[in-house]
């Protein structure tokens, strides 16, 4: 890797010089997808991409789902800066729904099978170019804060949401929590939910009204 010319150290420009250096390794390393620019630089120029833009990025055919995932980005927007948006697009449209039709690709809805769902995390611990992913833990969360998501909004514009409300098979043992975090997921896997309120919407819709938990 060629560097660039080392400046005097201090100062605003010696920072600037490290998060490109930064990035350059990172991006040399494969660490970034692809798409991203190979230089802080040129990132930074990179105009910012609209939902069904960031969607379209991950070649997401199912139409249903494809609109889903616009209709959920366009929500986040409004309360997260661009940067997140486009790290929870890649998340959601690349890692977890492309992997998931790699397993599946019939799959339609968000309601996975065990077996797929256990292939899908085996997809997810390597990386396009054969290296085992750091991130996964990463990914997990994003994951799983889109079904809560999903579930929350369903309970206020059922209409919209309601039919993508699914229970999904995250298991107690693998949970993502740091050290001293309290655990997201409630009982069965679905997060601060007690077993008499989770949707049965395992394989399928669910077979009760979406709704806050009693």
């Amino acid at each position: 890797m060629r560097l660039p010319p080392a400046r005097a150290a201090g100062g605003a420009g010696y920072e600037s010089y490290v998060g490109h250096l930064a990035w350059q390794v990172m991006a040399e390393s494969g660490h970034f997808p692809a798409h991203v620019p190979a230089t802080l630089r040129g990132a930074k120029r990179a105009p910012a991409m609209t939902p069904a833009e960031l969607v379209d990025r991950h070649n997401v055919t199912d139409p249903d789902i494809h609109a889903l995932f616009v209709a959920y980005l366009t929500r986040r927007s409004h309360d997260i800066d661009y940067s997140t948006l486009r790290d929870i697009a890649a998340d959601l449209c690349g890692k977890f729904w492309t992997g998931v039709r790699k397993v599946n690709p019939a799959q339609a809805d968000l309601a996975l099978a065990p077996e797929d769902y256990e292939s899908w995390r085996a997809v997810l611990e390597i990386r396009g170019d054969g290296q085992p992913r750091l991130s996964t833990d990463a990914v997990l969360t994003t994951i799983r804060a889109f079904y809560v998501d999903i579930q929350g909004w369903a309970a206020q514009e059922p209409e919209r949401w309601a039919r993508w409300v699914s229970l999904p098979h995250w298991q107690e043992g693998n949970q993502v929590t740091g050290e001293n975090e309290t655990p997201r997921q409630g009982t069965h896997g679905w997060p601060n939910t007690p077993a008499s309120t989770a949707p049965s919407c395992f394989r399928g819709r669910c077979d009760r009204p979406p709704g806050p938990p009693a």
